[in-house]
């Protein structure tokens, strides 16, 4: 069994709308049993909205504040430490102009917690960058031991940050010309395509070189998205947003809206014969899809999610066993009541700002970078759902990044294998016959079954309710022993008890018996 190629998922359904749980549900699962390799890694890192840059009144004086807005983080690998972490923070970063690194309010967990983290973060403000509302955050690691595996159903690393939204501090922008609407070409598509776009890559690299799995693993990846427009591409202008806005207004340039990103780190089973693919994925979704995921200019433009953003990479360690799966998000950006699909190509949509014809918003769905080796054992991706550009003139006021989402999945040549446990001890059904000898000597039988053999067994006399060792053995090949007892109270009944020993395949099992 192989799996398919880089595969692009285009959802055809307009109205589809798809969210995550509120929560994560989640249990501790027995291991399995010892697999003959465990040397593999994954880690997946998603965000809600990275800002890259800013000019918040657009000033000229732009910033890098690398702020990261709802960010869940995860890292599995077989020789890292601790084994498994899982993250999740409302805010991080070093915002400008203040300088001071952020991170607002985290949830964190390891291998070795016994449940799922779970934090909440209040509202606030970055001076002279962004207001944020409250967020919520839930995070888990797993490890059940290095010889051990995970059952497939449970993730290794699973966090999920949910974000009630974020905005860039309102300022005023720039007085400029508004000057006249621009003609919409008649070429922009008005329907969500029903096949997978062109020019995604979709061979496979065959000079890559099989990589070589650290003891240690690096830190929690930090996501870092190309930055501009894709090149060679055309940008598609849009009518000019209208307003009823004074020219005075403070207007924050680009707000979010409710929003939730997570990933999921895991080891699932693959083919039928034991064999597991190492599995990282980042999600995002939007709390309302009916409503703006984002809007721009104080609401003159308006963008709209109808699907989730996913990204997937799995490795197997088997030749062609590299696949990376991008399912992108339906987009369209409305401005003066109308949509327009955000083509899913990499081509971008322009429209100016009311008040200043200078100042204009580009949009266009992010690039999907990828890798994957011949040999199985590597697959990584990169990707944003939506680049984000804002210029006034030829001066950059911001860049950000819709969903940005890292990938990366490592397996050992030949795969991970973890076979099915072994069967858990049975218990035996011990059995006592016997039989007086006259004055002289009793006979006892002991009979616990095939399973059972080799188990040490020890024999007692019960006397007054007192029990006494008299005798010891190891059980037969079938699983059974015979003692011959003296027997020191002639014809007088005699009461025994046989103890049998537990074994790697049987647990304890005992019998008693009363004879002449």
């Amino acid at each position: 069994m192989k799996p398919n190629r880089l595969r692009t998922v285009l959802p055809v359904a307009v109205s589809l709308t798809c969210g995550l749980s509120a929560g994560i549900v989640m249990f501790v699962l027995p291991g399995e049993a010892a697999p003959a390799q465990l040397t593999y890694s994954a880690e997946a890192t998603g965000e809600v909205w990275r800002i890259n840059k800013l000019d918040v009144d657009m000033s000229g004086d732009l910033t890098s504040p690398g702020l990261s807005v709802g960010q869940a983080s995860g890292l599995t690998g077989s020789g890292s430490t601790p084994r498994s972490t899982a993250r999740g923070t409302n805010l991080q970063g070093t915002p400008a102009p203040s300088g001071q690194r952020v991170a607002l309010s985290e949830a964190s967990s390891t291998h070795d917690t016994t449940g799922t983290t779970t934090a909440a973060g209040a509202a606030g403000t970055v001076p002279q960058t962004i207001d944020y509302k409250s967020a919520t955050m839930t995070a888990r690691g797993r490890w059940v031991g290095d010889l051990s595996c995970v059952d497939s159903s449970t993730p290794l690393s699973a966090s999920k940050v949910t974000v009630g939204g974020a905005g860039v501090v309102p300022a005023a922008i720039p007085e400029g010309s508004a000057g006249l609407p621009i003609p919409l070409p008649t070429e922009i598509p008005t329907d969500f395509p029903t096949e997978a776009p062109s020019g995604f890559p979709t061979g496979i690299p065959t000079d890559l070189p099989s990589p070589t799995i650290p003891t240690t693993l690096p830190p929690l990846p930090s996501l870092t998205p190309p930055t501009g427009l894709p090149t060679g591409l055309p940008t598609l202008p849009l009518p000019a947003a209208r307003s009823g806005q004074s020219a005075a207004d403070d207007v924050p340039m680009a707000t979010l809206n409710a929003a939730a990103v997570e990933e999921k780190t895991s080891l699932r089973d693959w083919g039928t014969s034991g064999l597991k693919q190492v599995v990282a994925e980042a999600t995002g979704t939007v709390t309302t899809p009916s409503a703006p995921a984002m809007t721009f200019f104080g609401g003159e433009v308006e963008l709209r999610l109808a699907s989730a953003p996913r990204l997937t990479a799995y490795s197997t360690g088997t030749a062609n066993g590299s696949q990376v799966e991008w399912t992108p998000p339906q987009m369209t950006i409305t401005v003066d009541g109308e949509p327009y699909v955000v083509p899913s190509d990499g081509t971008a949509l322009a429209v100016q700002y009311s008040k200043n014809e200078d100042v204009v918003l580009t949009v266009s769905a992010g690039r999907l970078t990828t890798a994957e080796s011949a040999d199985g054992t590597l697959a990584q991706a990169e990707v944003s759902a939506l680049d984000i550009l804002i210029k006034n003139g030829d001066e950059v006021a911001l860049d950000a990044d819709l969903f940005p989402m890292k990938v990366k999945a490592v397996a050992p040549t030949d795969g991970v294998r973890c076979p099915k446990p072994p069967a858990p001890p049975s218990e035996p059904q011990v059995k006592l016959k016997g039989r007086g000898n006259g004055a002289k000597a009793d006979k006892l039988t002991v009979q616990a079954a095939t399973p059972a053999r080799g188990a040490k067994t020890l024999a007692f006399k019960v006397v007054k309710g007192k029990r006494k060792l008299v005798a010891s053995a190891r059980l037969n090949a079938k699983g059974d022993h015979a003692f011959t007892l003296e027997d020191k109270n002639g014809k007088k009944p005699t009461t025994y008890l046989v103890k049998v020993r537990p074994t790697d395949r049987t647990t304890a099992g005992q019998a008693s018996r009363r004879i002449r």
